[in-house]
C-alpha cells in the first residue's frame, strides 16, 4: 500500500515537472490506435513463432547430450 502510494506520488511529481496532465479520469490521457495495436500484435506473434522455433531447435540439439 506504502509503495503503490509513493509510486503514485513520484508519478504525479515527474508528471507535473514535465507539464503532463495529471487528471486521472477515464480517457483524459489514453488513447488506443486499432492499427497501431493490431499492427503490434502481429508483430509480437511473430516473435513468438520465432522464440518457439529456436527453442524447438534447441531441444532436439539437446536431445543427444548427456549429463551424467
Amino acid at each position: 500500500m506504502v509503495g503503490k502510494a509513493v509510486s503514485g506520488l513520484v508519478y504525479e511529481g515527474t508528471a507535473k515537472a514535465l507539464g503532463v496532465p495529471t487528471g486521472g479520469g477515464a480517457g483524459e490521457s489514453f488513447s488506443v490506435h486499432p492499427e497501431e495495436l493490431h499492427s503490434r500484435s502481429q508483430a509480437l506473434a511473430q516473435h513468438a513463432e520465432t522464440m518457439e522455433a529456436h527453442a524447438t531447435d534447441f531441444t532436439n540439439k539437446l536431445s543427444g547430450v548427456s549429463f551424467a
